[in-house]
């Protein structure tokens, strides 16, 4: 898989940060959905290093509920607890930010 950077802008608090861009992958390395999969076999979930809002499309605009679901304490609380693979506790958070049926049985499938 080749990975670059590019600065991107949060979607959830407008703060401008170097994120990662997948480029190109290797036949083998898609998720269910097709989206590129890291080699751990997790998809690339993107975290705003600013207020810590998680997302597999980090640029994209959020609604005022989801901004404030990112500002709670259960969802920080979620992304304190990251150890070794951070990348499960993100999803984790980001069952919090969804009310979209597909998408949440998608981030299950992945835990």
């Amino acid at each position: 898989m080749k990975i670059t950077n590019k600065v991107k802008t949060c979607g959830c608090c407008g703060k401008c940060f170097e994120g990662l861009i997948v480029n190109s992958c290797y036949r083998g390395d898609y998720g269910l959905d097709n989206k590129p999969m890291q080699k751990d076999g997790y998809p690339l979930v993107e975290q705003c290093p600013d207020c810590g809002y998680c997302g597999f499309s980090i640029e994209k605009q959020v609604s005022e509920e989801i901004r404030e679901t990112v500002k709670s304490e259960e969802y920080k609380k979620i992304l304190e607890a990251g150890g070794e693979n951070q990348d499960i506790y993100r999803l984790q958070a980001m069952l919090l930010l969804t009310d979209d049926l597909e998408q949440e049985s998608y981030i299950h499938l992945l835990l």
